[in-house]
């Protein structure tokens, strides 16, 4: 399959003909983000493809508001022609402009569609007709509202009946069943041409993030002082000479309580937490979008998964923990357990206990080299 030097092929639709895109007629690009902070840090690798394919244009995101706070914080990968010249530059940001669009449901949508189109038109430059707009989220809504903008060509999967939305309709019988999230969105843009190395996210806390955490660390009692050793990682001091890890529990997550480790084992865990020596940061949770941001921050992860499965939705990177129970009905993807949430009761306190030792332990001889 030919790659973006030479042109885009694009599947449009089932017994169609495969149409073809000169990449020198995308001027600019604009990005529908994901809806939820996990898919959106698991969309990372194709939108950091996206800006090496295309960079002469001006890539731009529209997300909701949660999401467009992950997404000032993506920087572009290292390692790269692109980021080298952004670096030298003093801005390796992976997006142009962030677009915020409003959460709307209900009636209230056709009414947030209109506002975020006016918002998004008043920013956009150039002829609008120039531009590559493509959407990540499966809704009708997320396609309508390119349809809206004018982008001349829309690329997405076609789903939720949007297909005749879309200029480039990608099936999906194109991406393979069962692949990482991470890999569903690359196959979007292999199905149309456009490939690369993937790259796992890359996140960097800003300055007065690093303040903010420093001064709620330090007003809930949990530090005396925080120095920040690197642009991901916090050293902490509990009091002079002596320095503690920071192990942050996570419990929640936005899919249901099915997704949900019990909270008296986290309980169990936080209460104990202390004993474990070590000097390393390590984040323990379910499956969750804060899961996926502390990977993409390249903290080390103790992720606990019961009804979903961690080969699709599990943290990108090296150096994570998986935690979970191989019983007969995991996974389910169901959003609550009908009958005694085995996978995750089956889940010890003492399996997470010497995770995280194993993991501060591992942290601790990197350190010391």
């Amino acid at each position: 399959m030919g790659g973006p030097q030479r042109t885009l092929r694009i599947q449009a639709r089932e017994m169609r003909q495969v149409k073809e895109l000169s990449q020198d007629r995308i001027r600019s690009v604009v990005v529908r983000a994901p809806n939820w902070i996990g898919d959106c840090v698991m969309a990372m690798p194709a939108m950091q493809i996206m800006r090496q394919a295309f960079p002469t244009a001006r890539f731009d995101a529209i997300a909701q508001p949660l999401v467009a706070d992950v997404l000032e914080a993506a920087k572009l990968r290292q390692g790269t022609a692109l980021a080298a010249e952004a670096v030298a530059t003093g801005d390796p940001q992976l997006f142009d402009t962030i677009h915020r669009i409003p959460v709307a449901r209900g009636v209230s949508k056709l009414s947030g569609l209109g506002r975020s189109v006016m918002s998004v038109r008043k920013d956009v430059p150039g002829p609008r007709r120039s531009q590559l707009g493509v959407c990540l989220p499966n809704s009708f809504e997320s396609a309508l509202l390119l349809r809206l903008l004018g982008c001349r060509y829309r690329l997405g999967v076609a789903a939720d009946a949007r297909g005749w939305l879309l200029t480039h309709a990608v099936r999906k019988r194109l991406i393979p069943v069962g692949c990482h999230h991470s890999e569903y969105y690359l196959s979007i843009l292999a199905a149309v041409g456009i490939s690369g190395e993937a790259m796992r996210p890359a996140l960097a806390v800003p300055q007065r993030g690093r303040e903010e955490a420093r001064l709620l660390l330090s007003a809930c009692g949990v530090v005396s002082e925080v120095d920040i050793a690197g642009p991901t990682r916090l050293a902490l001091t509990r009091d002079a000479g002596r320095r503690a890890p920071l192990i942050v529990m996570h419990p929640g997550a936005a899919f249901g309580d099915a997704k949900r480790w019990g909270p008296e084992g986290f309980a169990a865990v936080a209460a104990q937490a202390v004993n474990i020596l070590g000097s390393a940061d390590v984040v323990v949770s379910n499956d969750s979008g804060p899961m996926h941001l502390a990977a993409a921050l390249g903290t080390p992860v103790i992720a606990v998964f019961g009804p979903t499965n961690p080969t699709r939705t599990g943290p990108l990177g090296p150096g994570h923990t998986i935690i979970s129970k191989h019983v007969e009905c995991s996974p389910c993807e169901l959003v609550s357990c009908p009958i005694d949430h085995r996978c995750m009761t089956l889940i010890s306190e003492k399996e997470i206990f010497g995770a995280l030792a194993a993991t501060l332990a591992a942290s601790r001889r990197v350190v010391s080299r």
